[in-house]
């Protein structure tokens, strides 16, 4: 078989699978107002990964508000903004139990954490291993950190002035939950609505970052490292 034949099948598979896939998505996207280029769009994203199946299915779908911030560009104006507020408020859920502190300990460890991130069949992560917030992958979490992302502003520091305060918990659970609830078309994950954290991960995260006595709330500066002698060169 001449090459151009093998390419020439790999090519019209390519274009089985992307029509097969588009008339089983059909119903779904043409329900939720996608155009046809939004439609091909999605299909070709969902084929690009492969089989999968679950919550790494799910993440491969945009759902209403990630299509209108996609069609905004992720600018939204003040209607769409309000829109976007309204329904993502509507979808907090809370902790049985109420709002309460977690375990700072261990939301210091879920805040470092990137465990349950990847997706893909090679190498996949342990379900039966908690997710990890991987919050350090767009923060500076603590002032003495050396090494944390920039996409995000630095919370170190981020509780002082601010303690275990009621409300101030409850407006970052509802970040960490929900932050479109907050900031329309947010670049942050939506931890709690996806299911990606659970209520209580996220009082433990939240509690690292309040509480007073938190490694990211310390206020000592940074020691300087002593300077390197000056070593007098030695005569010829």
């Amino acid at each position: 078989m001449c090459p151009a034949s093998v390419a020439e099948r790999a090519l019209g598979a390519a274009a089985l699978v992307l029509l097969i896939m588009l008339a089983g998505f059909s119903a779904t996207t043409q329900a939720r107002g996608l155009s046809a280029l939004e439609r091909q769009v999605e299909a070709v994203i969902r084929d690009s990964w492969g089989d999968l199946s679950g919550q790494e299915a799910r993440r491969l779908v945009q759902d209403d508000t990630q299509l209108d911030c996609s069609r905004a560009r992720n600018q939204p104006g003040p209607a769409l903004s309000e829109e976007i507020l309204s329904r993502e408020r509507a979808r907090i859920r809370y902790p049985e139990g109420g709002l309460r502190p977690g375990d700072p300990v261990m939301g210091a460890e879920l805040a470092r954490s990137g465990y349950g991130g990847r997706v893909g069949a090679r190498r996949p992560d342990d379900p039966g291993r908690a997710n990890g917030g991987n919050c350090q992958a767009c923060h500076m979490l603590e002032p003495r950190d050396d090494a944390g992302g920039t996409l995000g502003p630095s919370l170190a520091g981020y509780g002082i002035g601010r303690g275990l305060d009621p409300e101030a918990l409850r407006h970052l659970y509802e970040r960490i939950y929900n932050p479109q609830s907050q900031m329309p078309c947010s670049a942050m994950p939506r931890f709690g609505h996806n299911g990606f954290l659970t209520p209580e991960q996220i009082l433990d995260i939240a509690a690292y970052l309040l509480h007073p006595d938190s490694p990211v709330n310390r206020t000592e500066t940074l020691r300087e490292a002593p300077a390197d002698p000056v070593r007098p060169v030695a005569p010829r």
